[in-house]
């Protein structure tokens, strides 16, 4: 490059710097940045996570549990903050904790070490029950339930950690991995989650639902409605719902008796929705009730499905294969050989087209026979006779819960799990229960926004309300700022108040004022809002 040219890029540059440099003391200032001890908290969630403990009174319940050092109740609420803020790391959450102002601000100047919470886990753990007791206490000192319908799902959660009798190797989201399986109860109206137990990660679903429904039965009313998966979908299970005074819906497997009854009476589907209709089967001396559903939707999204097998199918026929001619096609294609040192296998594969992917009508036909003759159609079972509309609602609701599972894994960030015996999966599911039942308490205590909606000639009124992800990041954007001046003064500085925190925090600031015991306020139960689709 001649050294004219060079110079005068230099001085191009240098002029571009300077006015970048002009930008960014033009929007930040002009004041050199110095280290200083101030500190920034989330105030916002650490706030909520405290005031909704002890308005649960989960808070008054835990401080009798731990004698020595700091209160049990303070580390729970101040780990439930730290997980819902993004941690997961209980060696992170210690080192946070460490800090000298937090010390002071939040621990009252004791320190929580790593062993601190690790025995606090253990303690947790050894009062699991107690503390389940607790939370449906709490939830009914909060919320006046007319209601005890119940949803029930269960999930994995990948284990990173020493082996111990909960974690096995089972199959999950990632093939066969080392898991621990737990099944969640939650209200159906509010939508509050209150209890939980973890399960071996090889545990079938039908030992997890024998064992985890009994736990329901005791805190739900007689006739309460038990809102299941397929995975409950067995007569025992549901015999054992029915015998302890219960009602349950639940999907069930088609069978060849669906398919006859759906090709032998097809004038016996009545429209429940723009694009689903069905056929029910009610059976009068047990009431218990079926229901043939079939969806547009569902079988638009099977024809996707198709579409995407057949591509896959198509690929496995060389690219240079002439129409008409047998096609080019490896054993390893068609055929998967397990291995097996003890065994010599061979396979011959003869290969013959009967179809040709190249021609218009054998695709077509190809992609109907990969749909299945039930593609669009399923089927639900409900141990009392409601109409199909009502229990095609209820049982799409029960979509909250494994919203709230998403929110326990993302949100509450429990998953990958850092688990090292059972007491430390027990403590860790429990945290992870009370810092998500934390989030959903102050979302069903807010207001929302209410919506007339009209579908299919029928209007209803819904209440639209953050999700807990919303909830949660609007909460952590709420900082205290502890600011310290020369001569050491301190001053406080409370940042980034929006609606939705503000609104949040007038709901905190009515609790407090109940806790008070010299105020003289009492809390009223807050009624539920119960969507006119969703009533049995």
């Amino acid at each position: 490059m001649p050294g004219g040219v060079r110079d005068a890029s230099g001085i191009v540059f240098r002029r571009v710097f300077r006015f970048a440099c002009m930008v960014i003391q033009t929007r930040f200032g002009t004041g050199s940045v110095r280290p200083n001890g101030n500190k920034s908290v989330s105030y916002g969630l650490i706030r909520t996570c405290g005031t909704v403990l002890r308005m649960l009174g989960i808070s008054d319940l835990l401080k009798g549990m731990k004698s020595r050092g700091v209160s049990l109740d303070v580390i729970v609420e101040l780990v439930c903050a730290y997980q819902l803020q993004g941690g997961s790391s209980m060696n992170e959450c210690a080192d946070w904790l460490d800090d000298d102002v937090l010390k002071m601000k939040l621990c009252g100047g004791e320190t929580i070490s790593q062993r601190t919470i690790d025995r606090s886990l253990a303690v947790l753990s050894d009062h699991f029950e107690e503390i389940i007791d607790g939370i449906w206490e709490g939830i009914n000192r909060i919320f006046d339930i007319e209601c005890t319908d119940v949803v029930v799902d269960g999930l994995h959660i990948p284990v990173v950690g020493r082996m111990n009798s909960l974690s096995a190797y089972g199959y999950g989201g990632r093939g066969i991995q080392n898991q621990v399986q737990f099944m969640l109860g939650m209200l159906r109206c509010p939508t509050l989650p209150f209890d939980i137990m973890p399960y071996p990660g090889n545990m079938t679903d039908q030992e997890q639902y024998r064992n985890f429904l009994p736990r329901l039965f005791k805190r739900m009313t007689p006739g309460s409605m038990i809102v299941v998966d397929n995975g409950c979908a067995h007569k025992d299970l549901k015999k054992m719902i029915t015998d302890a005074g219960m009602e349950y819906l639940t999907r069930e497997r088609m069978n060849n008796s669906d398919d006859r009854r759906i090709d032998e009476h097809p004038e016996d589907f009545t429209y429940t929705d723009t694009d689903v209709c069905c056929i029910v089967n009610t059976f009068t001396a047990s009431g218990r009730t079926l229901y043939q559903f079939f969806s547009v939707d569902n079988y638009l999204r099977g024809m996707q499905i198709a579409v995407k097998k057949e591509a896959k199918c198509a690929k496995v026929i060389a690219e240079g294969s002439v129409v008409g001619e047998t096609p080019k096609v490896r054993t390893s294609d068609i055929v998967k050989k397990l291995n097996n040192p003890y065994l010599n296998v061979e396979i011959k594969t003869v290969v013959q087209m009967i179809m040709s992917p190249f021609d218009p009508s054998d695709k077509a036909e190809a992609i109907t026979e990969l749909m299945g003759g039930r593609c669009g159609y399923f089927k639900l079972e409900c141990s009392i006779p409601l109409p199909p509309e009502k229990a095609l609602d209820i049982y799409r609701a029960r979509i909250r819960i494994e919203h709230l599972i998403s929110s326990i894994k993302s949100v509450v960030n429990i998953e990958p799990l850092r688990v090292w015996s059972d007491g430390s999966t027990n403590g860790s599911l429990l945290l992870a229960l009370l810092a998500q039942l934390v989030v959903s308490v102050v979302i069903e205590l807010m207001e929302g926004i209410r919506e007339e909606v009209s579908e299919n000639g029928r209007r209803s009124v819904r209440v639209r309300k953050p999700s807990a992800i919303f909830a949660v990041k609007s909460l952590s954007h709420l900082t205290v700022s502890f600011l310290y001046d020369d001569q050491g003064a301190e001053s406080v500085v409370y940042s980034n108040f929006e609606p939705m925190n503000t609104e949040i925090m007038g709901i905190l600031d009515r609790m407090e004022a109940c806790l008070d015991p010299f105020s003289g306020e009492k809390w009223q139960k807050r009624g539920i809002f119960v969507e006119e689709r969703l009533r049995r």
